[in-house]
């Protein structure tokens, strides 16, 4: 069997610090009580312009 190199198991370890930094933000976005409140759960974000 092939040795992976320090560089690969580097990127395979930022991959998942990503990913689970993500899951962890969606984990909170879908616990946030803010939307159940019909106002802001409507509300559309029109950014800058």
């Amino acid at each position: 069997m092939q040795e992976i190199s320090e560089a690969v198991t580097d990127k395979i370890r930022q991959y998942w610090q990503a990913v689970n930094y993500l899951s962890a933000g969606q984990i909170y976005l879908q616990a946030n009580p803010l939307m159940f409140n019909a106002e802001i759960k409507n509300w559309k974000y029109k950014g800058a312009r």
